[in-house]
């Protein structure tokens, strides 16, 4: 008899607990073909808000090689909102120390992957579909040995600082 109770409490627990409303999270990703960043190329992300009390981090994921020659990478950002004004922002990605030495081991295939929380606590307060672009902002028009960028939109946890 205990063990049918145990078994019928653990059932319980579980559809309980699996009812809970799945989490999103938004992703996109730019392969470069040339092994360069053009000024052109940005990066868009479409993010459908339901939930304006829930907040996200933005995360950039970047992938280089050797040829990269810069020890940072200066990226612009701009997000628009369902209704209004878009806002933006510049944020520099260092990349390397000032000898050059690479903060990130060199992985396989010989690239080097530099992931970095860009922003802990994004708030979007309107309900509807915001869109979050990004692109390089550096002097040149060419950025050599960037070869894949990511960007990810996750909401945060209960946990999450």
């Amino acid at each position: 008899m205990n063990r049918f109770v145990i078994a019928c409490c653990m059932l319980m627990v579980g559809l309980l607990t699996s009812c809970e409303a799945p989490v999103e999270s938004y992703q996109v990703s730019q392969k470069f073909e040339h092994k360069a960043w053009y000024y052109a190329d940005s990066l868009k992300l479409r993010i459908p808000v339901q939930d304006t009390t829930r907040s996200y981090q933005l995360k950039l994921r970047l992938q280089t090689d050797d040829s990269y020659p810069y020890r940072n990478l200066y990226v612009k950002f701009k997000l628009q909102p369902p209704q209004g004004k878009a806002t933006e922002s510049q944020l520099d990605f260092v990349l390397a120390d000032a000898a050059g030495k690479w903060n990130v081991e060199k992985g396989m295939g010989g690239l080097y992957t530099f992931n970095e929380v860009l922003m802990k606590n994004l708030r979007l307060p309107q309900t509807g579909e915001y869109t979050l672009g990004i692109k390089q902002y550096m002097r040149v028009d060419t950025l050599p040995g960037v070869r894949s960028i990511q960007l990810d939109v996750v909401p945060n946890t209960e946990e999450t600082p």
